[in-house]
This record gives C-alpha cells, structure tokens and sequence, in this order.
C-alpha cells in the first residue's frame, strides 16, 4: 500500500510540472514581453521619451537608412561634445587671469616712502676716516691692480683682465668694514636743511622732528648711505604735499686718496642726487629719478593698486598675514623691512650663497652685519702677493661657487622651484610724472628760512628744550620781524652767529652758491587710487555655463536628462519586481508570474451574479492553482 501511494504522488507531480510547463508556454504566447527582456523594454520606452536630440527618431524610424543616419549623428555630436568639454576643462585648470582696471574715486593711500642718495659719496668726515688709517680708493686700486699685475705675469691674463672689472666702488664698499663705510658716506643732516608737510588739516615745517617725518639711513653697496623718508603714520591719509630743501655736498677731497681710483666707474660719475617713491617698510629699489643741483623738482605720483587673484597655479596670501608675521620680515643689516616677493626671492639666493659659499652676498638683503673676523661680503677683495698666496686660492674658490649657486638658482627660479616664496595678494605701486625748472635763491634766504622754522619749533616745545636754546629761538623771532631789507637780515645773521654748519665758513651768504642745493616736491595727482585688479578669465561659473552651453549646442541636453536618468532607472526596478519568480518542482524550473491576479475563493464566487462568474472562470488558467490540478 505504501508503495502504491509512492507512485500516486510521483504521478501527481509529473502532472503538476507538465501543467505548470504549459501554463508558462501559454503566458509566454499571450503576453511575451513578460518572460523576455524586460531590460529592452525599459530602454525602447526611454528612448520614446528622451529628450536628447536624434534618440528618439533611432527608435521610431522605419528605415535602416535614417536610424543609421541618426546614429551617426549621435556619435559624432557625442564626440565633438567631449573633445568641447575637455578643452573648457584644460582651459580652466590654466587659471589664467583678465586684468581689469577700476578708478576709486576719493580713496587717498598712505603717503609712499621717499629715498635720496647723493652721487657723490664721500663726505668730508671720509678725509679724516682715511687719515686715521682706513683703506683709502687709491690704497684699494692699488691691491687690485698689484694682484692683476702678478696674475699677468703668471700667464693668467684672462684671470688679470676679469680682476680689473673689480675695480668699483661697490667691491671697495664690500672691502671696507661696514662701520667704516658709515664713516665715509654723508649724514643726514648733511643732505636734508628742512622740509615742509602739507596736509589736509594744516602744514608742519622744520626739521625732521618738526616736519611730520621719519628719517631712516639705507646703506649699499652702489650709492653707499641713503635716507629714506617717511610721514608720521597720523599724517599719512591727510598728506598732500612734501617738499624737501636738499643739498648735495661735493667735498674737496685731496687727489692723493682717489686721483685714480674707480676706473670702471667714471660713466655713473654725477652731480647732484637720485631718488626713488616706494611703498612704506620695504627696500627701496627702483631709484630712477634724478635730481640736479640748482633746479626745483617737482614729481606727481599716482597710486597704483593691484589685486591679485590665489590660484592653485600662482598662489598669494592676504597681505596683512604676511607683514604681521614676524618671521617673514626682511633683515637687512641692522634693520628690517616689510615683506615682498621680490626681496624674498632675493634673499633665497642670499641665504643659499651663504650656505654654500660662506660669505654675505651684498647685491640683496644682508642677513648678518659684515666686520673683521666673522664672515666678509662675497666681493671682499684680499690683498694678493702671489698666485700660490692662500688669499687668492679662497678667492677664486669663493668665485667660482657664487657662479655656480646664481646659475643653479636662476635654472631652479624659472622652474618654479623656489614656491615658498608667495606673493602677496595687494601691493601698491606708483606712477610718476616729473617736471623741473631753474632754482636759484639766495643762500641767505636758505639759512634764515631754517633757522625761523628752528626757532618756531623750539618755541612750540619750550618744555623740553634748554634755557639757552630758548632765548636764542626768541632772538631769531624778534630779528625776523625787525628786519625790512636783505642787509639787515644779514647783520642780524652775523650779530647772531646764524651760518649753514655744513657750509665753509667763508662761504658768501648772498651767493647762490652754485651746484649743491636742490628743491624737491612730491605731492599727489589726486585722492583717487588706480585698481587693477585681477580676476579668473573663466570662473567655476563660467565652466558650467560653457560646458552646459555645448550639451545644448550639440545634442539638446539639458539639466532634465538627470531626471530622464533617475526615470530610467526607476523604471528598471520596477520591471524587476514584476518578473516571473523561477521555482523549481520535481526538478524542473518554473516561473510562476507573481503578477498575476489572486484565485477567487468558492464564497466571492457565490457572491458573483452568473454572467460575472463566467468571466471569472474564463480568466483562470489551467494549472494556476496547483491544489485543484492536484
């Protein structure tokens, strides 16, 4: 009996495999898209309703010759499209920059810094420096051409003419010690007699403590001691006008310290001075306006300023990060100076000569102050008696490592090698306008002009000045009001030992006293400042319009094809939902369509009127319900 049931059951499930086999046949005649690809016909309806250009005409045409057509179309609209996007990509990470200029209008700048060197410079101290045993220019000449001499007569004449070229002022500048080059060079009050601010609120004349300005000494090695001038920082907005009253002294220096000295030099030989308008804190560099003696000078500046634009390709930082920084200020000698990428990069190279070479590179910032026994300047020039003289050895090693380090760090600066130095993303620069003209007033006028303000100012801070300073600032006062002609001006000049303590003493007070004075004027074009600023040629604004401009040229693509996107794949699962789930009976896979409507049971088909439970009936398949086949 047992095994009778067996076989029933095995029957039972050979009659249900075969009926579900022919169910699926069934579905599979009457509706195949459901046992098919579904895949294929998400795609067929997403192209029906692209909304690219072409897609849409591939799928509905009835020739082969047209959807080829449009195929090609599409590939090639497709491919100019990328070759498109990716040239607007490359042109963008360029980061190139438009300049664009902009006048602002009534926004005055800090007044800039000022610095006067004088052509001439010795001074009359130098003859005394020189006499108390201070290497003199003939003494220094002379060490140059004893060692050229002997390289001649070694048969070195290439060595012999290459160390004639050092004869210059700026090697005998690097050769002395650096407190004797002070001694030689001018002092301030030597070249500045009085100066005269204009501001918004009023005018400040004098001396330096007088006249609303700072004086600062700048030393190199072309134009030995400079000066540089800058307004007090409360004057600075409201400042319009400066004039200096300068002279230039040209000391009679005897022909036996430098009758032939400086050979290379003679084409820079010039009366007068030459000075330079830069921003406030920094070193002064371009130096390209020259003052002649006996002329008023007169220059217009205007402000200039640019704003840089940080990109990952030439980056910048904000400029108040780099000049608080106390570590990015640059030492110069005894003194310090704002930061720029000009003098960094310099000092890059200075830093790396010093490391390599041990010696201080004098065309640059001076980190170290040079004196006997530490480290010399890199054109120290030795005192050379043979070619086998160890001085002349550490000459030519020290020569030709500079060499090598300026070649390596030009060829690592146009490599961009030198990236830490960073620009600043705002500087200001100045355009100027000079004009002059004859000026030839009396030296009298000069001196009794300096004294009133003197004595004005002595006047306006009695509290911390002397009794006797005091009385003779009165003195002045009372003589000025009392004079009405040059001669009694003079006689009170006299009665009051009132001379020009730079000049000689008998120097003739109603002469012009040709050659050595100079007026300077500096005052602004206006309150405005010229912007230039720059700005990215093509913004990440820019790169998307451009890009999405191309998509729509070439193929019709807009920000809609996102959502066609998100539909498609919707659709997609969807599809997959519905699929026919694939079991297995008696060893033989079936996919039964879960989709399919539930079996009415025996009570909702009572509840059908006749008509109603045909249609029923005729919908069921046989085999869809395994118990009843069963």
């Amino acid at each position: 009996m047992p095994e009778t049931n067996g076989a029933n059951c095995n029957e039972q499930d050979q009659v249900c495999g075969q009926m579900l086999r022919k169910r699926s046949e069934h579905r599979a005649k009457t509706n195949p898209t459901n046992t098919h690809c579904f895949e294929t016909q998400v795609l067929e309806q997403f192209c029906m309703t692209s909304s690219i250009r072409g897609i849409s005409k591939i799928y509905r045409s009835d020739s082969r010759v047209l959807k080829n057509l449009w195929l090609s179309y599409i590939i090639l609209m497709i491919s100019l499209l990328l070759f498109s996007c990716i040239k607007i990509v490359r042109e963008y990470l360029e980061y190139n920059t438009t300049q664009q200029n902009q006048l602002i209008i009534d926004a005055p700048s800090p007044f800039p810094a000022l610095t006067v060197c004088p052509h001439q410079v010795f001074s009359e101290r130098a003859v005394e420096s020189w006499q108390k045993g201070t290497m003199t220019p003939n003494q220094f000449v002379q060490r140059i051409r004893n060692a050229a001499k002997t390289l001649y007569q070694n048969d070195h004449k290439d060595h012999a003419a290459k160390l004639l070229n050092y004869e210059t002022r700026r090697v005998y500048y690097q050769t002395l010690d650096y407190q004797q080059v002070l001694q030689l060079s001018h002092e301030m009050e030597e070249i500045f007699i009085f100066c005269k601010l204009k501001t918004k609120i009023g005018i400040y004349s004098g001396d330096k403590t007088t006249c609303g300005v700072d004086i600062k000494l700048y030393t190199s090695p072309e134009m030995f001691n400079c000066f540089t001038l800058t307004v007090k920082e409360q004057y600075r907005l409201a400042a319009e006008t400066l004039t200096m009253y300068v002279q230039f002294p040209t000391p009679s220096i005897p022909a036996m310290y430098q009758d032939t000295a400086f050979m290379q030099d003679p084409l820079n030989y010039a009366l007068g001075g030459v000075m330079g308008i830069h921003e406030i804190g920094t070193i002064p560099h371009n130096l390209h306006t020259q003052i002649e003696p006996d002329r008023f000078v007169q220059i217009s500046y205007k402000t200039i300023e640019t704003r840089q634009y940080s990109t990952p390709k030439d980056p910048c930082k904000p400029e108040e990060e780099l000049l608080s920084n106390p570590t990015l200020k640059i030492k110069d000698l005894d003194f310090s100076y704002n930061y720029t990428y000009h003098d960094c990069i310099t000092k890059l190279h200075v830093d790396t000569i010093l490391e390599k070479c041990d010696c201080i590179f004098g065309l640059g910032p001076r980190p170290e102050t040079p004196n006997n026994g530490t480290r010399q300047f890199c054109g120290y020039m030795p005192e050379i008696q043979s070619i086998d003289d160890e001085n002349w050895k550490a000459f030519v090693i020290r020569a030709r490592c500079i060499r090598k380090a300026k070649e390596s760090l030009e060829k690592a600066h146009l490599l961009g090698e030198d990236a830490h130095c960073i620009r600043r993303c705002k500087e200001q620069m100045f355009e100027t306008k000079v004009s002059n003209t004859a000026w030839t007033p009396k030296l009298w006028e000069l001196v009794w002009l300096a004294e009133q303000l003197e004595a004005c100012a002595v006047i306006d801070h009695k509290d911390q000045t002397l009794d006797s300073q005091l009385v003779k600032a009165r003195q002045v006062l009372e003589a000025y009001l009392a004079t009405s002609s040059e001669e009694q001006v003079l006689q009170h000049m006299e009665r009051l030992k009132i001379s020009m303590k730079t000049l000689p003493t008998n120097t003739d007070m109603k002469g012009h006293y040709k050659g050595r004075f100079a007026s300077i004027m500096v005052k602004r074009a206006s309150n405005n400042t010229q912007l230039q600023e720059e700005r990215p040629s093509l913004s990440m604004y820019g790169l998307v319009s451009r890009i999405g401009g191309s998509c729509t040229l070439y193929l019709g693509l807009t920000c809609a094809f996102l959502i066609e996107i998100v539909e498609f794949f919707f659709n997609l699962r969807r599809q997959e939902d519905r699929r026919p789930k694939q079991v297995v009976i008696n060893g033989i896979a079936t996919k039964i369509n879960t989709d399919m409507p539930p079996i009415p049971t025996e009570e909702h088909n009572n509840s059908l009127n006749p008509w109603e439970r045909k249609a029923a009936e005729n919908d069921r398949v046989p085999g869809a319900n395994i118990e009843h086949a069963i």
